[in-house]
C-alpha cells in the first residue's frame, strides 16, 4: 500500500451508551465512516486486478511502457476460500424438529452460497456484514453486506455492546445520503437530515452480524499490498528492459549517412558520428544499456516468496 495514502483501518467505531440517537450524530458516525473508503476502495480494487501500476504517469512516447499487474489478492484469496469453504458448513442439533427449521432457513436463503461470500469480503476488506431482514411474507431474509456500505457502532464499555448500525447510500448527486439506522427495538428510515417515522424491529436486536477476519479487520493480502505493488513495478520495467533490447539503436561511427538515411532517427533507431575516411575506423554495432536481468530475478523471486509466507497463504 503505498504509504503517501494514510488510510484509516477499520477500528470499532465507540459511542457512548446514554447518547440520543439523532441525525447528528448519524452524521458524526457517517463521517468517520467515510474516512474508511479509500481503503476499502484500494483492496477492493486489488482483488479485481485494478492495482496503482495501471496509474502511474506515463513515459514519453518512444520509450516502453508496459503495464503488468500479477493479481496475487485474487489467488491468495481464492486459495485460502479453497481450503476454508470449499465444502460448506455442515450444522446439526439435537433437537430434530431445531434442526430441520435450521436447514429449511438455510436452503431458503442459500446459506452456502452467503456463507462463501461472507468468507470472501471478508478477505477482501478485513469484515463483512450479514443483514437481517422480513419479505412480504415476513420469512426472515438474508443478504451480504460489504463495510463500504454498512457500519455498526458499539458503546463505550468493556461489554463492547452493539448500539446501532446504519446502512446507507447516496442519490445521483453523490452528496444527498439515504438510509436506515438499525436499533434493537426500530428500523429508522432517514433522507438526507430527516428521519422518517421508525418502524419496529421484529428481532429484538439489531438486525445485523459482523463478522471479522481477525481481531484487526485487516484483509487476508493487505500486510502484502505493498510488495505486490512493487512486483508489479519490477516485472513492467523488465519487460520495458526487452523492449528496448528488441529496438536497440544501431550506431554507425565513422561514416556520415546521407539525410534520408537519418530522417527519422528515433523511429529507425540511429545514431550517427562520423569523421574518418579509413574503412577500418568505421564501426557498426548496436548499442544496449546495461542489463539488470540477474538482480531482477532475484528480487521478483523474493517479493514472490516473502508475499505467500507473509500472507501465509500456500502457493499451489
Amino acid at each position: 500500500m503505498n504509504g503517501k495514502r494514510p488510510y484509516k483501518l477499520p477500528e470499532p467505531l465507540l459511542c457512548s451508551a446514554d447518547k440520543e440517537i439523532n441525525m447528528t450524530l448519524i452524521d458524526e458516525y457517517i463521517r468517520k465512516h467515510e474516512e474508511r473508503i479509500p481503503r476499502y476502495r484500494y483492496l477492493e480494487n486489488l482483488y479485481k486486478g485494478f492495482h496503482d501500476v495501471f496509474r502511474l504517469p506515463e513515459k514519453e512516447s518512444w520509450k516502453p511502457d508496459n503495464r503488468l499487474a500479477v493479481n496475487f489478492p485474487r489467488y491468495i484469496t481464492e486459495t485460502f476460500l479453497g481450503y476454508a469453504y470449499g465444502v460448506p458448513i455442515k450444522k446439526s442439533h439435537p433437537d430434530e424438529k431445531i434442526k430441520d427449521a435450521i436447514l429449511e432457513f438455510d436452503r431458503d436463503n442459500d446459506i452456502s452460497d452467503q456463507e462463501y461470500e461472507l468468507a470472501k469480503k471478508c478477505c477482501i476488506y478485513g469484515h463483512a456484514f450479514e443483514y437481517f431482514y422480513q419479505d412480504e411474507e415476513a420469512k426472515t431474509k438474508t443478504v451480504v453486506c460489504n463495510p463500504k456500505e454498512l457500519f455498526v457502532v458499539y458503546d463505550d464499555t468493556v461489554k463492547s455492546r452493539a448500539l446501532f448500525a446504519v446502512r446507507y447510500g447516496k442519490k445521483d448527486d453523490n452528496v444527498t445520503r439515504y438510509g436506515e439506522i438499525l436499533t434493537r427495538t426500530e428500523i429508522i428510515p432517514f433522507d438526507g437530515e430527516k428521519m422518517q417515522e421508525g418502524m419496529p424491529n421484529p428481532y429484538g436486536r439489531i438486525n445485523c452480524v459482523e463478522y471479522v477476519l481477525n481481531d484487526e479487520r485487516i484483509g487476508l493480502y493487505e500486510e502484502v499490498a505493498g510488495m505486490v505493488e512493487t512486483y508489479n513495478r519490477v516485472i513492467g520495467e523488465k519487460a520495458n528492459d526487452i523492449d528496448s533490447f528488441a529496438e536497440a539503436y544501431l550506431a554507425v561511427l565513422g561514416a556520415e549517412l546521407d539525410e534520408e538515411g537519418v530522417y527519422k532517427i528515433r523511429d529507425n533507431r540511429i545514431i550517427n558520428l562520423y569523421g574518418t575516411d579509413n574503412a577500418k575506423d568505421i564501426i557498426v554495432q548496436f548499442l544496449g544499456k546495461p542489463t539488470a536481468d540477474g538482480t531482477q530475478e532475484n528480487l521478483l523471486n523474493r517479493l514472490e516468496d516473502l508475499i505467500y509466507q507473509t500472507s501465509m497463504v500456500a502457493n499451489i
